[in-house]
Order: structure tokens, then sequence, then C-alpha cells
């Protein structure tokens, strides 16, 4: 019974813990949402894209050059490459 109490326990604090995180992301993601294109950046440092990037996310690319240029005609694409 003591082993079951604990287990609910810390099953209840995970589940607490996961739900504020969850209302922070989701705050930080509607005051995003509110400039117009955040998601366009014409260069990002080291430091600002560790403080704001997560593993699993997807970065695309779009070079001005001729080579950039030259693969998204090739691919039909808007994007040079993904990162």
């Amino acid at each position: 019974m003591v082993d079951t109490f604990f287990a609910k326990d810390r099953w209840l604090y995970a589940l607490q813990m996961n739900l504020e995180a969850s209302c922070g992301v989701r705050e930080k993601l509607y005051k995003l949402s509110r400039v117009p294109q955040f998601w366009k950046v014409p260069q990002v440092s080291v430091s600002q894209l560790s403080a704001i990037a997560n593993t699993g996310d997807v970065l695309l690319f779009k070079g001005e050059n001729f080579n950039s240029t030259f693969q998204r005609f090739l691919t039909n694409s808007e994007w040079g490459s993904p990162g």
C-alpha cells in the first residue's frame, strides 16, 4: 500500500510539472504568434539559436546567392535547405 501511495504521488507530481511546462510553452507560442512573420530572421547567432531552439525543431534556410536560388528553382521550393 505504501509503494502504491508513493507511486501515485510521484505520478501526480510529474503530471503537475508537465502541465506547468505546457502552459509556459503555450504562453510563449501565443506571444510569438502576435509578432508578424516571427519566423523570418535574416540571421541568428549561435547563442540566440540555442536560447530559442528545441530538440526536434526544423530550421529552413533560404540563401540569396546563385547556388541557393538555383537549388530552389530545381526543387520548386521556397526554401533552399532544411537544417
